[in-house]
């Protein structure tokens, strides 16, 4: 296990991944780029982690970036302007040149995507073995995994106090008193 894992950062990661000081980074295609930003010469590529044996599908984040606007901003004129900006294809395309991928927009120009996204693409999204990732089933518990379960998965290996089992069996206890206190059917 890394001494650092509990205090590296994400630019830690990137940096160590694009000198080559470690061999891989759990993260999505934005890590890439990110580490080919670092270092063009690094050398980048993806893979599916298996879900199940005989089973080669991938995760796909169900979420999309985007900009939000209080609804009594100050200077609401100006936002909308600058929405109305970042919505045309220039400036779509102006994204895309430092982050090549593929844009949603038929009239955007997504750059020259790299060889490691593109065998990604060809390999599961085209060819249709995708599914939602955990997070998007289970939204509503957010609250209830940042407070609780995603706590534990730092802290155990930390303070050494709880194996893989032993969390889950916690994390199970505290599930089944929050979906009490929401009235959930059935608890």
């Amino acid at each position: 296990m890394n001494d650092n894992f509990a205090s590296a950062t994400y630019d830690d990661a990137i940096l160590a991944v694009a000198e080559g000081k470690a061999a891989m980074h759990f993260n999505g295609d934005f890590f890439a780029a990110s580490v080919l930003e670092a270092n063009p010469e690094a050398k980048i590529g993806m893979f599916a982690m298996s879900m199940k044996d005989g089973v080669d599908v991938m995760t796909e984040n169900m979420s999309s970036a985007g900009f939000v606007v209080y609804k009594n901003s100050k200077n609401m004129d100006t936002v909308k302007k600058v929405l109305n900006l970042w919505s045309t294809p220039e400036y779509a395309d102006l994204y895309f040149e430092e982050r090549p991928a593929f844009p949603a927009f038929q009239d955007v120009n997504g750059g020259e995507v790299p060889e490691y996204l593109k065998a990604v693409n060809e390999k599961y999204i085209e060819a249709g073995k995708v599914i939602p990732e955990f997070n998007y089933s289970v939204m509503d518990l957010n609250p209830l995994f940042e407070s609780t379960l995603y706590v534990y998965y730092v802290d155990a290996p930390a303070k050494g106090n709880m194996d893989g089992k032993q969390i889950m069996e916690k994390f199970q206890g505290d599930f089944e008193q929050y979906m009490i206190d929401q009235g959930a059917e059935g608890f």
